[in-house]
């Protein structure tokens, strides 16, 4: 079996989030790093990020198409608005790095806490749509509409919820869908596997793979076999 490095025109949607109060209303956060998507160190180039409206000293940046599986070194920089003013690097030993993995990965340097204010708000749309549909279904001076409210509001009091998070998931998703401009790759859900030729077919082997591009690797091969299986072997009619 050949290990083979992410073919070059594999990129996974990269976005950062990062925590520091210690910057002042004049001055913006940018991410900047070793390559040309994070402005190959210059912070004048790098990837603006912006502040979050209910925790003010988190910061988070747009989607930066990376490399996948090729290492980034990257850091944070405070920049000041005023053209020409000094930029102030965030106070940490060496550099940042990351390997980009997958559709869509983002980089918690806030350590979690607006995936935290998300999910809070997330739970507070809930309780909400779910009292308002509540409310709906509430009709005073008609009994039998009233029965059969209630009978109602019990079913969608414990189906809203749910139904409203999924609603709010595909939402927060929708700007990582694929359009006609990005490349798919298709590969296997539980990794590294390994596959083998047997008697019977292909077959996995989950312990030993290390590496999950040796499987798109095979099955690459594998067509290339059977291409030239049917160039030696034509079938005739």
């Amino acid at each position: 079996m050949i290990d083979v490095a992410p073919p070059r025109w594999l990129k996974t949607k990269v976005s950062f989030r990062w925590g520091c109060e210690d910057v002042g209303p004049d001055e913006e956060v940018r991410v900047v790093g070793n390559c040309g998507e994070l402005g190959n160190w210059d912070p004048a180039i790098g990837i603006r990020l912006q502040r979050n409206e209910s925790m003010t000293t988190c910061w988070s940046s747009p989607n930066v198409s990376l490399l996948t599986g090729e290492q980034v070194e990257y850091k944070y920089a405070i920049c000041n608005l005023t053209p020409g003013a000094s930029v102030r690097w965030e106070w940490l030993w060496g550099n940042r790095k990351l390997i980009p993995t997958g559709l869509r990965q983002i980089i918690e340097d806030d350590d979690g806490k607006l995936r935290e204010v998300f999910l809070k708000q997330e739970d507070e749309a809930n309780l909400q749509s779910q009292s308002s549909f509540n409310d709906s279904l509430s009709a005073p001076g008609d009994k039998k509409h009233s029965r059969t409210s209630t009978d109602m509001s019990s079913f969608h009091g414990d189906m809203m919820p749910k139904i409203q998070s999924f609603d709010m998931r595909l939402k927060r998703e929708k700007e990582n869908q694929v359009t006609s401009a990005d490349d798919v790759l298709v590969v296997f859900r539980s990794l590294p596997v390994k596959v083998e030729r047997a008697e019977s077919g292909w077959t996995v082997d989950a312990e030993e793979t290390k590496h999950c591009f040796k499987v798109v690797s095979l099955l690459w091969t594998s067509l290339q076999d059977t291409e030239q299986k049917k160039l030696q072997h034509p079938v005739r009619g």
